[in-house]
């Protein structure tokens, strides 16, 4: 093995360009047990020793730390003789090689069993590699690149470098396996990057792949699908993919053009199979989404939302992710407009692209609307402040409670309803509209790729409206304060409502119940934290207090409870008997009005409606392609 692996290296070495400084081999021999052996050539070693390798911390697109050092081992380093060279790990995610010489290797083992965005999946069926999650890096070549090379998009006259290239030995038994990435092609098995920037920011999808390729504002683009393991047809596929065509279509005219991919192509990689987790993960010239489930339309609002981030975030990009720091968490005030309006767009896009009808809009943004106006976390952080809160909560693990119930909105949906606020706001008062404001900044910062501040947003809004007054208070009340909009106010611009759906219905606030198999109480025990401000709340109930009993009525089942709620009537209060550490205690609460809603589409027959709000949501939620 040792002989047949040295015969491999310099093989390598034959081939490499003489700007390659790394080329990696991955060998998916032992997949059935979700491993890659990994090796390393390194043509010319640094002037400096040692040689330093380090993991990746942080992933493209996530804003949380996860410890990618974790699933590698068996690190390994010989000179071109095959002798074996000393390796200390300097850290739980570096290391160092000792007395490194010119044509050396590097070994290790890659244990890959999580096929999402962020992480890695090897199997039978796959090979699904983020590149944080897979990559070994040089930390040499690393810190000069960086420094000097630091993003694509700042050295695009260097973009044919062949600094790294990366190798995939597909399986012979797999005959039909190929591979997907947004890394440019050397044959079908060989890539290359021009810096690790550029390389850690390509996610591959290897496996038996349906393709699809063609042509839109003469841009290239192509479907990658793995469907193994799956029901879905070639037929099924070929429809999905015709209603990304779509998707395609209405975002090129929402932003007025197509990026330029830095490669000539953007690759939608969708590994829609049973061992895949849910997620989406935007890149520069390329997504990856991932699902267990077959096909199905509602694949296509993540493909939608990746989408909007060729030009929102990849392009369209904040000074506070540039360049992106893969060894440690990146924080930006600046996600509730990459990630919250581009939420606010996925959902209309799908409506003009004609995927989803005006019903299933109103249902959404109802959802949404929900989520943000109801929960307290408005109280305690800004969209901008919530934002810097991604740490704790992209992809984030903690093994103690946290007070996110309370105090954290996503920005996905905080950024979305401000999105909506902004919208109206530009319909109502100047007659122009969010598709303006998306468009005049793709070009002042995403076509010209100059990162963005808050203060840039602000005074693009002020030089499209003509209004800086304007500008600066949304901005000081909406996304640096914490006011929320009034939406049925705005929502009357296009003849819509934002309605109660249970007037007057009374609650205690959100509350969950623990329940054995057959949806009876276990001892009606609190199983959820209390929001803040909720009439239980406000009254001293807390997550494991157990209710005996509302206005002297048992509580012994889901439906005793719902049988209480509705006999409460407005400030009334009721009496609350409920045990916590085996002692009993009673209180008085003061029900509050449910307060859910949806939106309701009004007619011109409405007496406060007039044919210009109607013709005014039309407008807004027709496709925009000629």
């Amino acid at each position: 093995m040792t002989a047949f692996l040295l015969f491999s290296l310099n093989f390598s070495f034959a081939q490499t360009e003489n700007t390659t400084k790394v080329a990696y081999h991955f060998d998916f021999s032992n997949r059935v047990h979700h491993e890659a052996k990994v090796t390393i050539s390194v043509p010319k070693t640094p002037k400096e020793e040692p040689l330093r390798l380090r993991m990746s911390r942080s992933s493209a697109g996530r804003y949380a730390l996860h410890e990618f050092a974790k699933n590698i081992y068996s690190v390994n380093a010989f000179d071109e003789n095959g002798k074996k060279l000393e390796v200390v790990r300097i850290s739980p995610y570096s290391w160092n090689v000792l007395n490194p010489s010119d044509n050396m290797k590097i070994e290790y083992t890659l244990f890959a069993d999580y096929a999402d965005g962020t992480y890695s999946g090897i199997n039978t069926i796959q090979a699904h590699l983020n590149a944080p999650a897979s990559y070994l890096l040089v930390d040499n070549f690393y810190d000069d690149n960086f420094e000097k090379d630091a993003s694509i998009r700042k050295t695009k006259e260097n973009k044919e470098l062949k600094t790294i290239q990366v190798t995939f030995s597909l399986p012979k038994q797999d005959n039909k396996w190929t591979v997907a990435t947004q890394l440019p092609q050397i044959n079908d098995s060989t890539f290359y990057a021009p810096n690790y920037y550029y390389l850690l920011d390509s996610p591959v999808l290897i496996g038996n792949l349906f393709w699809s390729e063609w042509k839109e504002a003469d841009k290239n683009f192509r479907v990658a699908l793995n469907k193994t393991g799956t029901e879905t047809t070639e037929e099924e596929a070929t429809e999905f993919v015709e209603k990304i065509k779509n998707i395609v279509k209405e975002e090129i005219t929402l932003f007025g053009e197509a990026p330029n991919f830095d490669y000539g192509t953007y690759t939608f990689l969708l590994n829609y199979q049973p061992t895949a987790h849910g997620d989406g993960m935007e890149h520069r010239n390329s997504t990856i989404i991932t699902d267990a489930e077959k096909l199905d339309d509602g694949h296509l609002s993540t493909v939608a939302h990746e989408f909007i981030h060729a030009w929102n975030i990849e392009r369209l990009r904040p000074q506070s992710l540039e360049p992106f720091d893969f060894s440690r968490t990146n924080m930006s005030s600046e996600l509730w407009f990459g990630e919250g309006f581009t939420s606010y767009y996925t959902n209309l896009v799908m409506l003009r692209a004609g995927i989803i009808d005006e019903t299933r809009y109103a249902d959404l943004m109802s959802g949404m609307l929900n989520y943000v106006l109801t929960s307290p976390g408005h109280n305690f952080h800004s969209p901008a402040q919530m934002s810097q809160q991604a740490a704790f909560a992209d992809a984030a693990t903690a093994n103690d409670p946290l007070s996110h119930y309370n105090t954290f909105i996503t920005y996905y949906y905080y950024g979305g309803v401000m999105g909506l606020a902004l919208d109206m706001e530009l319909r109502k008062r100047f007659d122009k509209n969010l598709d303006d404001y998306m468009k005049i900044l793709w070009q002042k910062f995403g076509k010209t790729e100059k990162p963005y501040t808050i203060a840039d947003l602000q005074e693009t809004l002020a030089e499209l409206t003509n209004d800086k007054e304007f500008a600066q208070k949304f901005f000081q009340k909406h996304i640096l304060g914490h006011e929320l909009p009034n939406y049925n106010e705005l929502l009357s611009t296009v003849a819509m409502e934002f309605q109660l759906t249970q007037k007057g219905k009374f609650w205690f606030g959100k509350l969950a119940l623990d329940i054995d198999d057959k949806k009876k109480l276990k001892n009606a025990t609190i199983s959820n934290y209390m929001l803040y401000g909720s009439p239980f709340y406000n009254a001293g109930l807390d997550k494991g207090d157990v209710l005996v009993s509302i206005n002297n009525k048992l509580i012994t089942s889901i439906s005793d409870y719902r049988e209480i709620l509705s006999t409460l009537e407005k400030g009334k209060k009721a009496i609350i008997t409920f045990e916590r550490f085996g002692e009993k205690n009673t209180v008085e609460v003061m029900p509050t009005q449910i307060p859910y809603r949806q939106l309701v589409y009004l007619s011109e027959n409405e007496p406060i409606i007039k044919t210009k709000q109607v013709e005014e949501r039309k407008k807004w939620l027709s496709t925009k392609q000629k």
